[in-house]
């Protein structure tokens, strides 16, 4: 219960800095706001920029917890995902996890939230990730590939994509 509220805590703070970096009311707007960044997600098959991510370790009860969050934003600036992925492995995490509910995960295992965020309307859901996979490689130098697919608990498939280095 308390993950669940910080992660939910920690989308809202992530939303705040979506609304920052593309505010329509802008004194001098751009519309390369979005384009200037490099880095792309794929996200149930269409191409996100990425706007930044997390990613925090802690001690587990059996091994090290990793939480991997990852923000995405769409080339329209219009609507912006978030992927928070928790995983605790004995070691560090490289390799393909079962994605399960959060109350069922274990060691090798991971849980999750899946969000978006329409700035438009500023509107804004958050769906616990229920089953799935993702598959994480370290890449070095703080540089993940992150593969997921999964099932939330409102039914909706997400598929999410992306290399990011975390700072």
């Amino acid at each position: 219960m308390k993950l669940t509220t910080n992660l939910k805590l920690i989308f809202l703070l992530i939303c705040g800095l979506v609304f920052n970096a593309c505010s329509k009311d802008d004194d001098n707007p751009s519309p390369s706001n979005c384009s200037e960044l490099t880095s792309i997600a794929t996200i149930n098959g269409e191409a996100y920029t990425m706007l930044g991510g997390q990613l925090l370790t802690s001690n587990g009860f059996d091994g090290i917890v990793h939480l991997f969050q990852l923000l995405a934003i769409d080339s329209g600036c219009e609507e912006s995902k978030i992927l928070n992925l928790n995983i605790e492995v004995p070691n560090e995490v490289n390799g393909t996890y079962p994605v399960l509910d959060f109350l069922d995960v274990g060691i090798n295992e991971a849980s999750g939230a899946y969000g978006t965020q329409n700035l438009s309307t500023q509107s804004q859901n958050l769906h616990e990730i229920v089953s799935g996979s993702v598959t994480i490689i370290n890449n070095g130098n703080s540089n993940y590939s992150v593969d997921f697919s999964g099932t939330l608990t409102n039914n909706e498939q997400v598929s999410f994509k992306a290399t990011h280095t975390f700072e």
